[in-house]
């Protein structure tokens, strides 16, 4: 019955992952043409649940639940669109207080990632299988930008330009704490 169970566990935790992935990797097949008109553009996304809250924060995302607003960048390992995001942040001078979700199915690769693209230098979290955000914010797609306040998601947007995704965020954290 345990080892039914973990099977279960693990196949589930590498379903997750491969959504994660398999939405990364539509976006990175569509023709240049198309992402040059659509890849600085910013989205909503919509199936994620605004106003939820954790109900336990790993450590290194902890300062998610504070009341300052804060981002955290949700990527996979598997997926194009987050390879080139992450080269992106190598540049990247956060408007907010931000942290970066890492979804693999195994925890060594979600480290090996993070040093790959330096992204040591925010606060990281591994998340086998997408699980944690998957649970907690009904997250299941990469690259994401998930941004907190008084620590409850106020937004979820979708991106691939970080230049853009910091032009919008420079203008929403006051709107978020007051009409959040």
């Amino acid at each position: 019955m345990t080892l039914a169970l973990a099977i279960a566990v693990v196949v589930l935790m590498m379903a997750v992952v491969t959504l994660f992935a398999m939405l990364g990797q539509l976006v990175s097949r569509l023709p240049e043409t198309v992402l040059a008109g659509a890849s600085r553009e910013v989205h909503p996304l919509e199936e994620a649940r605004l106003g939820a809250a954790a109900v336990d924060w790993p450590d290194p995302l902890r300062l998610l639940a504070e009341d300052t607003p804060s981002c955290l960048l949700v990527l996979s390992t598997v997926c194009a669109s987050c390879d080139d995001v992450s080269r992106q942040l190598a540049s990247f001078e956060p408007v907010l207080p931000t942290a970066v979700l890492v979804s693999c199915s195994e925890y060594g690769i979600g480290e090996a990632y993070v040093e790959r693209y330096e992204l040591g230098r925010f606060p990281f979290y591994v998340d086998q299988g997408g699980a944690w955000v998957n649970t907690n914010f009904g997250v299941q797609t990469s690259p994401t930008a998930l941004v907190f306040a008084e620590g409850s998601l106020r937004d979820a947007l979708l991106f691939q330009d970080v230049s853009e995704l910091s032009r919008r965020l420079q203008t929403q954290p006051r709107e978020l704490i007051t009409h959040g």
